[in-house]
């Protein structure tokens, strides 16, 4: 067993957004800090990280998406990293959602509400901010960024059983 410290899951919360602007949790502001990193995420939702996970994160995309044509990784890299931008959590623990952001996620309803879920893979944690019509939508086959993700899957598919059948 070791002596590190694993996070507390954190349950699905529901939050309002106004003017941008959604209040996070005191946990939720631990765990990303003050100054972050947004980019769009699978079903229209926004991924919040902190730098370091952020650079994780972009590490490990673009690792997998080495595998794939020139053409497919430029495609995951365009929906997947250079969507990112940066923003801050301020005194009030509100994280202002840059406006491209906000139009992807569809935030500029009136009564606009998010469910905030904490994610970890290995060693990588971040916040996904998922619309409250999103999160039960069924899974849309246009969507670029799912589009995206689809490829990055297949070309990691395609290097596990590269990898199974070398001698």
């Amino acid at each position: 067993m070791t002596s590190e410290k694993q996070p507390e899951p954190i349950a699905i919360n529901r939050h309002s957004v106004t003017e941008t602007r959604v209040t996070l949790k005191p946990e939720h502001v631990e765990m990303v800090g003050k100054e972050v990193i947004l980019a769009f995420g699978p079903q229209k939702s926004i991924l919040v990280f902190d730098p370091p996970n952020w650079q994780k994160y972009c590490a490990a995309t673009m690792e997998a998406a080495a595998v794939l044509i020139e053409l497919e990784s430029r495609e995951v890299y365009r929906q997947m990293i250079a969507t990112s931008a940066h923003s801050t959590v301020d005194g009030q623990s509100r994280l202002r959602i840059p406006q491209p952001h906000m139009a992807r996620g569809g935030l500029f309803d009136e009564n606009a509400a998010v469910d905030i879920i904490h994610m970890m893979s290995g060693d990588c944690q971040w916040l996904e901010l998922w619309s409250a019509k999103a999160l039960s939508s069924p899974y849309d086959d246009a969507d670029l960024y799912n589009i995206a993700y689809a490829k990055l899957i297949e070309g990691i598919k395609q290097r596990a059983e590269v990898g199974a059948n070398a001698p």
